[in-house]
């Protein structure tokens, strides 16, 4: 249509059911990038976007940044995060075979691209090799995406924005700029025609527009409605709706004309369930309606289905197949169908984990808060997790959120510190672990409630039996955690612009300062309180993590090498020595979400999507699990990863390779290992 606008014909369509491209993928997202079984779970939050699969599957991504790929009957076949912020926007790459991507005898399609939103001014768009979850690059938007979509044959991504950066031309491998028409109105879509020489565009003005990309110049303009929405191009690419104020309107896109128009459609969702056939649907709140152009020119609605109401309603929909899949506002998927003359919803299946979401370790015992205020124990040792154990979780234990592991008395035992930063009342607690008839036990030996907790608790660090608190005020305790204690403050500090603190010896404290203005940290003498900055390039300490041979601290700042490549942010790794401070490693942006942990090597989940070991002869990358990387753990031999699905994962530190993940359940656990599941019961007992 846009390369062929003289030629008024329609393109054949294609034959219905031949998808080589969709199984292509499917077979790709399918063989997961580890061997284990992925549970069926949905996502945490709103369903924002769904593309068809082929075989009645279907791809969502969520708010939470997970992409799943769906098999009606059997829930979710593989979900991975993709995104630490929500997914607004997703389109997969075609593969030059044709105008439908993955054409007969074309190559496999892996690659896809997210727009992502972030909230307070984050906004980006990243690329994806989906067979190997590789990330080819991500760009950073000054404002939020509003299209997003790839040339016909995949040789160019078009991303448009609410701001002035307006349309963009990248290249898919590296997101390289491209040379763009010269737009000058806003656009909030853009397709390219088979032979990608031209681009058609519309501008919320009321412009739809025509440009050849070997002149740069624009072939033809038509003035349409102004301010449409959700608009598609359906009927082989030759007719051009959406919804604006004068409600549903179709044009001709190549002449330009008014077609058809409905009044009474003043809001909604338009999309194609087919884009080569003479139809379309309209999702509003509460029905999904099907439209099509008939021989006389005007729109005819054949179906019109009630949505049930669901739990926080509807936030997408997608039509394929013959079906309708709705994206619910709380995570789950729905298939919108007719029983017994009535309009029913069938939720796909879906089991959500219980997630994990803080845990440590101590001497063999790993201890794990889950979101549903439950307090778990198990081996740290996942080899000692038989199936058929009977896993107790204690619920509701003074409704704690973190954990600050302690040194144990002997190997036998583990030794936790449990406390939480948002209630002033309810004061640290020292919790040990040991096993009793041949099951982990945790229980609660004292609260440490002397210490003088005016504000809220900010961080906890242990060094040997002395136990380092820290309160949002800057009011800094060290007590002893010896015995049965009580939590009485043997030294006592002022530090107003603390943001960490820990033991650099037993003479010495570690004072992380937040405040670029003054110094990153401070060396506090225990002995007689004399303090002495220590200044590291007007960097501000984001926290400090005391490992087995050395303390080490993360920080943040911005430093400009040159003029000519201005102002970079960065996070950097130091470790603490007698000769002061020194570099570990460094990322090229800001995490404040960073752990670190030192195993065989310092290792941490720096850049917030991956794991990586530190070592002499370079990093070591640890392989992905389904979620992001949220906090880092010493398991003796293996490195213990919580991430953000939930799991706890144990990984070979040398190899970064996987060897165990565990996954906990509303009433079971799952232990996944050398190829090997193995389950047992979780019941709920009291602290």
């Amino acid at each position: 249509m846009i390369d062929n606008m003289i030629n008024l014909s329609l393109y054949p369509r294609r034959a219905a059911g031949k998808f080589p491209f969709v199984q292509a993928l499917i077979l790709c997202l399918c063989a997961p990038l580890f061997a284990q079984n992925v549970p069926s779970g949905g996502h945490r939050g709103a369903v924002t976007v769904m593309l068809p699969a082929g075989e009645g599957r279907v791809y969502s991504a969520g708010a939470d940044g997970f992409l799943g790929l769906w098999e009606p009957g059997e829930g979710a076949l593989d979900r991975f995060q993709i995104s630490p912020w929500a997914i607004s926007h997703m389109v997969l790459r075609p593969d030059g075979a044709g105008d439908v991507p993955g054409g007969e005898g074309s190559a496999r399609i892996t690659q896809l691209a997210v727009a992502e939103s972030g909230g307070s001014g984050r906004y980006r768009i990243s690329v994806w090799d989906y067979s190997s979850k590789t990330k080819l690059f991500s760009l950073p938007l000054d404002d939020p995406a509003v299209f997003l979509s790839y040339s016909a044959s995949g040789t160019f991504l078009m991303v448009a924005t609410s701001g002035a950066a307006g349309l963009m031309l990248l290249d898919p491998e590296n997101g390289t700029a491209l040379e763009v028409p010269p737009v000058t109105d806003r656009v909030t879509f853009a397709v390219t025609g088979k032979s990608e020489k031209s681009m058609l565009s519309y501008s919320p003005s009321g412009v739809l527009s025509y440009w050849d990309f070997a002149t740069g110049g624009e072939i033809r303009r038509f003035t349409v409605s102004r301010g449409l929405g959700s608009v598609l191009l359906f009927g082989s690419r030759r007719f051009f709706a959406g919804i604006g104020a004068d409600g549903l309107s179709v044009f001709d896109a190549v002449s330009g004309g008014l077609i058809a128009r409905d009044r009474l459609i003043t809001r909604g969702t338009l999309a194609a369930a087919d884009p080569e056939s003479t139809e379309f649907f309209v999702f509003q709140p509460n029905r999904v309606t099907r439209y099509f152009l008939n021989s006389m020119g005007s729109i005819n609605s054949s179906e019109q289905r009630a949505i049930p109401q669901t739990p926080g309603g509807v936030n997408s929909f997608l039509p394929s197949g013959g079906r309708i899949v709705l994206g619910g506002s709380q995570g789950r998927l729905f298939e919108l169908a007719q029983a017994d003359g009535k309009t029913v919803l069938t939720p796909f299946p879906s089991e959500n984990q219980t997630r994990v979401t803080q845990a440590a370790v101590s001497g063999p015992f790993i201890s794990f808060f889950g979101d549903d205020k439950t307090l778990g124990i198990i081996p740290a040792d996942y080899r000692e997790l038989e199936a058929g154990t009977e896993l107790v979780l204690l619920s509701n234990a003074d409704s704690y959120t973190r954990i600050t592991p302690a040194d144990p008395p002997d190997p036998e035992t583990g030794r936790f510190i449990f406390w939480q930063n948002a209630n002033t009342r309810i004061f640290p607690a020292l919790w040990r672990a040991e096993t009793a008839g041949g099951k982990p036990l945790l229980e609660r030996k004292n609260i440490l409630s002397k210490l003088p907790l005016r504000s809220n608790l900010r961080s906890v660090s242990i060094f040997g039996d002395t136990a380092l608190f820290l309160t949002m005020r800057g009011v800094l305790a060290a007590a002893s955690i010896a015995g049965d204690p009580d939590g009485s403050p043997v030294f006592n500090h002022q530090a107003p612009a603390a943001s960490d603190a820990a033991f650099l010896n037993d003479r010495e404290i570690i004072i992380g300062q937040g405040a670029v203005s003054g110094p990153s940290f401070i060396r506090l003498l225990v002995e007689n309180g004399e303090t002495v900055p220590m200044q590291i390039s007007d960097q501000a300490c984001l926290l400090l993590y005391r490992g087995k041979t050395a303390l080490y601290g993360v920080t943040t700042g911005r430093e400009s090498p040159s003029p000519a490549k201005g102002v970079r942010v960065f996070t950097r790794i130091v470790r603490f020595s007698g000769a002061g401070p020194e570099f570990v490693a460094d990322y090229a942006g800001e995490d404040q979400d960073v752990s670190l942990t030192e195993s065989a090597f310092p290792t941490a989940n720096l850049g917030g999507e991956t794991v990586s070991a530190y070592a002499p002869k370079g990093p070591v990358l640890f392989e992905r699990s389904p979620g992001f990387p949220s906090q880092v753990m010493d398991g003796g031999s293996s490195v213990v990863v919580l991430d953000t699905e939930g799991n706890i994962i144990w990984y070979n530190p040398e190899t970064g390779s996987i060897r165990a993940r565990f996954s906990l359940y509303k009433d079971f656990w799952s232990l996944e290992a050398d190829g090997i599941k193995t389950e047992g019961p979780a019941i709920k007992g009291k602290p």
